[in-house]
């Protein structure tokens, strides 16, 4: 692939879509407002909505701090659930 390939967008894309799918996951399971998350997190509301909204690509960092800051492992947010294929 290279790196103006269109499949790379779609892939990011993809990957961008799932991580904002288990981050909405993760929160309603604790019963957290995403406000509560961007508080625990120190991830701005702004950026959270923007992600969830397919509007932002995070940055590893901001994976890292969602993911510690939800109490669970990277892979957690990238994962496809199995009840999803």
């Amino acid at each position: 692939m290279e790196p103006d390939d269109p499949k790379v967008d779609a892939l990011v894309d993809a990957v961008v879509g799932r991580i904002a799918h288990n981050l909405d996951r993760v929160a309603a399971q604790k019963g957290w407002s995403l406000r509560k998350v961007s508080r625990v997190t120190g991830v701005n509301s702004q950026s959270i909505h923007n992600i969830r909204n397919a509007k932002a690509n995070p940055t590893m960092r901001t994976i890292v701090l969602l993911a510690e800051g939800l109490g669970v492992d990277v892979v957690d947010l990238l994962r496809v659930s199995k009840r999803e294929g």
